[in-house]
């Protein structure tokens, strides 16, 4: 990385800045945020002149009329984009996501920041900084693994250009970073993914970001259901009179609704129970002709479904254990090959989580398909997801709880595990949520 380095600037892509030199005014915009800009003076206004029109060396554009206070004022705004050179080598490049804020004072990486490879070369980013590092040579990507492991003992020259850069934007990390609970509470993966999920300085609504139709052209969306396999277990569905004349009111439906993690064996859920509660649950009422939206008994994001119902059967009168999906279309169960040693560590596992000793009657398991969200929503789209399976949770416990049986939703599972028993390709479906069920005991 050498020789040493120099740095030029210009405003960073998706700025737009409306510039009236007669009024000494500009106005700088993106697609978040706008500043007012006046009183400028011509050295002012030729400084966003240079900046809008092409990159210009940082030194020169400092020692334009006015121009060291203004061009600090520009950066920290976020609305310039700095490239650092060695020689005619573009070494990497910084891009704010947000205004700046103060830079941190440490010289390790911190936790949350990760590197990941993007069209063009390799992006250092962390949801705690206010602008990425674009890498775009190959020096750069060694000086920073010296510096990831020396925490930047020795820097000199373009190395230590990297690290004050690296602390300029925010991705280094002083000791502590974990001493409060405000970061400490935070795994990365966690705090990428709320990041990520949300709109920031780094999505784009409508473009990169929401209900874009991105797969729209380019694949067909997955269907609204799943394919059945095989014929299937017909179930009984819900009398709509019967469940109007014996449920009780909402009001009362919540106040007891609770979650019961043992179930009575003696007399345990019968086929019939767990068909209506799968038909209150599951069933699907409507599709709509071009298959793009499906009608349930809970709202899912753009009515696109997608979620999948699986019980993993221990004890229920009237059915063999085993593992079953439950086709909401046909209301059947579908009994799957699965060995007989996954399903049984399926049921410990969610006794584990639930923290008894007794296995479940039944485990119910929620999957995604994720294709089915995803082909519609981009960013947000497994965010979106687990929303519709807290959705579901809800109506699954006001169900239950009406129909006095034993609900409780359970905080994790084994989706490497569910995958193989149900012989699903984990990119393509996956579980993302377990429910326990069974009946009631006498004292619950």
């Amino acid at each position: 990385m050498t020789p040493d380095p120099h740095v030029t600037a210009a405003l960073r892509p998706g700025v737009r800045c409306r510039l009236s030199a007669r009024a000494r005014a500009a106005q700088l915009t993106d697609r978040r945020h706008e500043e007012i800009l006046t009183g400028l003076t011509g050295g002012q206004v030729a400084v966003l002149e240079r900046l809008s029109s092409q990159e210009c060396r940082l030194p020169v554009l400092r020692r334009m009329a006015g121009g060291g206070p203004f061009v600090d004022r520009l950066l920290d705004g976020g609305w310039v984009r700095q490239a650092v050179y060695a020689g005619a080598d573009h070494l990497y490049s910084i891009e704010p996501v947000r205004p700046r804020t103060p830079p941190s004072p440490g010289r390790a990486l911190s936790r949350f920041t990760v590197l990941r490879a993007v069209a063009g070369g390799l992006l250092l980013e962390s949801p705690l900084a206010w602008a990425d590092l674009r890498l775009h040579h190959d020096a750069v990507g060694r000086a920073l693994g010296r510096l990831a492991g020396l925490a930047g003992a020795g820097a000199s020259g373009p190395a230590a250009r990297l690290l004050a850069d690296l602390q300029y934007a925010g991705l280094t990390t002083a000791d502590g970073e974990d001493e409060d609970l405000r970061l400490r509470q935070w795994q990365p993966h966690e705090l990428w993914f709320h990041h990520r999920s949300r709109l920031t300085g780094r999505a784009r609504a409508g473009v990169d970001f929401g209900a874009t139709w991105w797969a729209d052209g380019l694949f067909d969306q997955p269907p609204p259901t799943a394919a059945p396999r095989g014929d299937g277990i017909p179930l009984a569905a819900a009398d709509p009179a019967l469940v109007a004349k014996t449920d009780p009111s909402l009001g009362q439906v919540l106040r007891r609704r609770r979650s019961i993690r043992e179930h009575d064996d003696a007399n345990p859920i019968t086929v019939g129970q767990l068909g209506e509660f799968l038909d209150r649950c599951g069933r699907v009422a409507h599709v709509t002709a071009d298959g793009r939206q499906v009608t349930l008994p809970y709202p899912t994001a753009g009515s696109t479904g997608g979620l999948e119902l699986y019980a993993v059967v221990r004890l229920v009168d009237g059915l063999s254990p085993g593992l079953y999906h439950y086709d909401g279309a046909a209301h059947r169960l579908h009994p799957l090959a699965a060995p007989e040693p996954a399903i049984r560590e399926l049921l410990n596992r969610a006794a584990d989580s639930a923290g008894v000793a007794a296995e479940p009657q039944v485990l119910v398991i929620v999957s995604a398909r994720f294709g089915r969200v995803m082909w519609k929503y981009q960013t947000m789209g497994y965010g979106l997801i687990l929303k519709n399976t807290g959705v579901l949770f809800h109506l699954m416990y006001l169900v239950a709880t009406a129909m006095d049986l034993a609900p409780c939703a359970l905080g994790a599972g084994d989706a490497e595990l569910f995958s193989r028993a149900a012989r699903l390709d984990p990119a393509a479906e996956s579980s993302v949520g377990e429910f326990l069920l069974g009946s009631r005991p006498v004292d619950g």
